[in-house]
């Protein structure tokens, strides 16, 4: 546990009273940061369910002010996912760079795969509401 707010104050970008506030009604969130206080337990097995997903990730998070950060980036609370994906779509980047971006700000397991999920779901609509295009007959009036 480090215990320096000043290390948090180096991301602007990135509301941290937005991640506080949901990640005090998230309960893997929370869980997971009474678990990083009171030590991971030896065995992936002893772990809850919901917490296993970070196993793998165990020895590169802390704790700062009651926030679980990983190599400097936020963990974000399971509520706010979703909204950060679809930030980063709003450039219109390739999959590629919204990872890039995301890891450079921010964590959460699973994080790469849902960006192309994401990307994918988004390339399907796109392609779908193109096979609806409809280019009027200007001839049917003849």
């Amino acid at each position: 546990i480090i215990d320096d707010s000043s290390h948090i104050q180096s991301y602007n970008d990135f509301q941290y009273s937005k991640i506080r506030t949901h990640s005090e009604g998230d309960n893997q969130y929370s869980l997971l940061l009474r678990k990083l206080i009171e030590g991971f337990p030896t065995a992936k097995q002893a772990l809850p369910q919901e917490l296993q997903e970070f196993w793998s990730l165990r020895d590169d998070l802390y704790v700062i002010d009651d926030m679980i950060f990983s190599a400097a980036r936020p963990l974000i609370p399971r509520s706010l996912r979703r909204g950060l994906l679809e930030e980063l779509h709003v450039g219109h980047q390739g999959v590629q760079t919204m990872k890039a971006n995301a890891r450079r700000r921010f964590f959460w397991p699973g994080m790469h795969q849902q960006i192309q999920q994401l990307r994918t779901m988004q390339r399907n609509a796109t392609a779908l509401d193109a096979t609806k295009w409809h280019h009027p007959n200007t001839w049917s009036h003849f």
